[in-house]
């Protein structure tokens, strides 16, 4: 009967032991040594295409380090005729001068490509070309003329191009920025305004100066093949000795607690 009692205990020590070391050997596998999260989320960002529109041909502008730009071609800028307020009336129709109560919001500029992300900013590859194409919201009063300007790490400014105040699009060609002030990786706040400056002082029904559209700017570095034979040595074991005394330390445990009740099973039969 004793001896029946102590095999059924060595048998429920040993399944324990195992189950602890099963678990163990489980939690090591799902989570090798060495094993990092990718650094960089891929961001699938679709190279921005004009806002869809007859009759508009988008500006496409030459960077210049003076402070100014000129549209490639003819140097027209056409219109996309934008919206004002979702009204529906052309801006071509606003007045280019107006004064308004403190009721009135100032004319905002909604965004059509690149999207605006604050999480995830568009990417640009460097020598591509980057089409911005915009429309308006509670805009009254017609800008005379436009300015957009990229604004990139250590506050370096980049003039992208200088539009008539109808233009609703353009396209920066990031190839021909200027070899005496090249084009750095890093993220460029893209600023919008009129003519009067980056810095106007919001009025309702003027367009206020927009600086809501960040994009990134990269350089494509070329593949390398990884040299790594993919093989894991430590991956199940941890690092060395310690790795293993952590997979023997259950049946260690186990051994011992059978050892000691098979004494003490032993003791009370010869007392």
């Amino acid at each position: 009967m004793l001896m029946r009692i102590t095999i059924s205990i060595w048998l429920a020590v040993l399944c324990l032991a195992q189950g602890i070391s099963g678990a163990r050997l489980e939690k090591r596998q799902a989570t090798p040594v060495g094993a990092t999260p990718s650094s960089t989320p891929s961001q699938n960002i679709p190279t921005p295409t004009p806002a869809p529109a007859s009759g508009s041909t988008p500006v496409t502008a030459i960077a210049t380090n003076s402070g100014s730009a000129l549209p490639s071609g003819s140097g027209a800028a056409t219109s996309n005729a934008p919206q004002s307020g979702g009204s529906g009336t052309n801006i071509a129709g606003l007045p280019t001068s107006a004064s308004f109560g403190n009721s009135v919001q100032p004319g905002q500029v909604q965004w059509i490509t690149p999207i605006p992300n604050q999480t995830f900013a568009p990417l640009a590859k460097m020598g591509a070309n980057v089409t911005f194409s915009w429309t308006y919201t509670d805009l009254l009063v017609q800008p005379q003329n436009l300015t957009l300007q990229a604004v990139g790490p250590g506050t370096e400014t980049w003039s992208v191009t200088a539009m008539p105040g109808l233009a609703s699009s353009v396209v920066w060609n990031l190839a021909n920025v200027p070899q005496t002030q090249p084009l750095v990786e890093g993220y460029y706040t893209m600023q919008l305004f009129d003519q009067r400056g980056p810095s106007a002082w919001p009025s309702g029904g003027w367009l206020e100066p927009n600086t809501r559209l960040t994009i990134g700017i990269y350089s494509p570095q070329p593949y390398q093949t990884s040299t790594s034979s993919g093989n894991c040595a430590t991956c199940y074991t941890g690092s060395g000795s310690a790795g293993l005394s952590d997979l023997l330390m259950p049946y260690t445990f186990t051994f011992g607690i059978a050892l000691l009740s098979s004494a003490v099973i032993l003791r009370g039969m010869f007392q």
